[in-house]
């Protein structure tokens, strides 16, 4: 996942050019799109407009833009141009950060004798659940593990052995 970032100039950018509330929310909504699939090179294919735009005028919005030079029209796709450098500055440092922290967590499993990024999963998939059988007992304040009249503790909320009920 990445975080979205513009500079604090982006808005006045946006309002000394006049843009309308549709190219605007174009706009936001394609650097939205272009931080979602990590694009460090800006640039949106054609066919992919659909997938984020969501203004009515949109087809107007991005002519406009790319009237006042925010979009650059390519062949195939729109590059978005105005905050570009702040979006490939803000993809890279995430994805440096993501690499450090993968890297951190390798040496930490490393230093606790686990070579692998898979954690140990026992056979018995009921020795890796902290779960009891039943939820509502749980709430309900039950004991974990009930026993029978005989003071044998059960899995079951009847005894086995005695056919008594559970306490």
């Amino acid at each position: 996942m990445t975080w979205r970032k513009t500079g604090t100039e982006f808005d006045d950018d946006c309002a000394n050019v006049d843009l309308s509330d549709a190219a605007y929310r174009t706009h936001q909504e394609a650097i939205g799109f272009i931080y979602r699939i990590e694009s460090d090179v800006c640039r949106i294919a054609k066919s992919a407009v659909r997938r984020f735009a969501t203004s009515k005028d949109a087809t107007d919005a991005i002519k406009e833009l790319i009237g006042h030079g925010f979009w650059k029209d390519r062949d195939s796709h729109y590059e978005v141009v105005h905050h570009a450098d702040v979006i490939t500055e803000s993809l890279h440092a995430q994805q440096g950060k993501r690499d450090r922290d993968r890297a951190a967590k390798q040496r930490q499993r490393s230093k606790q004798g686990k070579d692998s990024e898979d954690e140990p999963v026992s056979g018995d998939v009921s020795a890796d659940s902290r779960q009891t059988d039943r939820q509502t007992d749980k709430q309900l304040g039950s004991p974990m593990k009930p026993t029978c009249d005989h003071g044998v503790e059960t899995r079951y909320w009847k005894c086995t052995d005695c056919e008594s009920e559970a306490v």
